[in-house]
């Protein structure tokens, strides 16, 4: 038998199948420029979710047809919508506008792929990011790329940002993204508005076809009002000042990321806006409490599952006073046995002895999954009833890591 390696093409196809599988996205990338074979092989795992930068252009350029590329000028070839709308589920705007990431924003927009079901837009903080999208897709009927995405994801939005994003309008239904029921995630620190706003009809610089203003008059000052369904928000200063005139109103699931904040007022904002409509609610704290040491009751009737950390639980004591008795059920996330204070379990007591809540969970998160650990869940169980007061057991749940 020769010593000397096999090449790839000489594999069976189920080898090369089971490579594909297996390697790394950016290997992947690169088996795939290869040879138009390793290109079909990897297309499901490659195009899932397209990342857009210059390589990834090259990529295409090399195996698609250029009509594909300059859809205004030539006719888009079958396959390449067909493996567009099957395969692409995920689409990651660039870090940078250059004129190989304005083709590929021209390409997708043009291929529209039906099975998009989320956009990531991924600024890192720059306010020429924006400017550069506005003027990269200006000029271009974009707004049908969002029509079908059930979530969007924006990294470090402005204001500006956001009335010219959401103003944009489908053309195939005629639908505003602002009136879309999506999931949005909200993250990252934004950077400084730009100095000149405007408002209204025509805002956004070419973003795509305008449609009636999302932003609405309201006691004397501009309101954004969006139907998002499930909100993922980061608190801190810079988003804060971001969505005090952004309000949500529809949202069944609202989960806020307490990292760094000085205080509960745009958490009390959205469970004011939501409070209707509001089903599930988590709370998370990394790092800090906050400078308030519980915040004033919301009631919010619709609610029936409540996720908080346990050393937030003191700031949202209010809830057994603000949900429907016996509708709620209330899962502590991030207990530690052996790092809680005896001034939290006063607390915990006032909390989890009442017959509120339908169901109570305690989970210890990422816990070490030693033998002794293992073991010893039942004792820890124990000392959280006897610690807590409680008459009944709460289900108690931990995550071995």
């Amino acid at each position: 038998m020769s010593d000397r390696p096999c090449k790839l093409t000489s594999l069976p196809l189920e080898s090369l199948l089971l490579v594909a599988d297996n390697l790394p996205r950016h290997d992947l990338g690169k088996l795939s420029e290869t040879n138009m074979l390793f290109a079909c092989l990897t297309r499901r795992e490659r195009l899932r979710e397209f990342v857009m930068s210059p390589r990834s252009f090259v990529a295409l350029e090399k195996w698609v047809h250029v009509g594909a590329l300059y859809p205004k000028i030539c006719a888009c070839p079958a396959n390449v919508q067909e493996d567009f709308g099957s395969h692409v589920k995920s689409i990651v705007l660039p870090e940078e506008w250059t004129s190989k990431t304005r083709a590929l924003f021209v390409l997708l927009n043009h291929l529209a792929p039906s099975g998009l079901q989320s956009i990531r837009m991924r600024s890192h903080g720059s306010k020429s990011w924006w400017t550069g999208a506005r003027q990269a897709w200006g000029g271009y009927d974009n707004g049908q790329l969002f029509a079908p995405i059930k979530n969007l994801t924006l990294e470090c939005p402005n204001l500006t940002s956001i009335v010219s994003l959401f103003s944009k309008q489908a053309p195939s239904t005629r639908q505003l993204l602002a009136h879309m029921p999506l999931t949005l995630t909200l993250r990252g620190a934004p950077a400084d508005e730009d100095s000149e706003m405007e408002w209204g009809v025509g805002f956004g610089g070419g973003w795509g076809v305008q449609a009636a203003p999302v932003v609405q008059w309201t006691d004397d000052r501009d309101k954004i009002v969006l139907r998002t369904r499930h909100l993922n928000v980061e608190v801190n200063t810079g988003l804060e000042r971001v969505l005090d005139t952004v309000y949500f109103f529809q949202l069944h699931s609202l989960n806020v990321y307490t990292r760094i904040f000085s205080d509960w007022t745009l958490t009390l904002r959205l469970l004011r806006d939501s409070q209707t409509h509001l089903q599930s609610l988590r709370i998370y704290g990394i790092g800090s409490r906050g400078q308030v040491d519980s915040i004033e009751p919301v009631f919010l009737g619709s609610l029936t599952n409540l996720h908080i950390d346990w050393e937030l639980l003191a700031i949202f004591r209010s809830m057994a006073r603000s949900t429907v008795v016996g509708q709620v059920t209330l899962t502590i996330h991030k207990y530690v046995a052996d790092y809680a204070t005896d001034a939290e379990f006063d607390v915990a007591a006032e909390v989890l002895t009442t017959d509120h809540w339908s169901e109570i969970v305690v989970v210890e998160d990422e816990f070490w999954g030693t033998p002794d650990a293992i073991t010893g869940q039942a004792i820890r169980r124990a000392d959280f009833v006897a610690r807590a007061q409680m008459q009944n057991p709460p289900t108690y749940v931990t995550n071995f890591v």
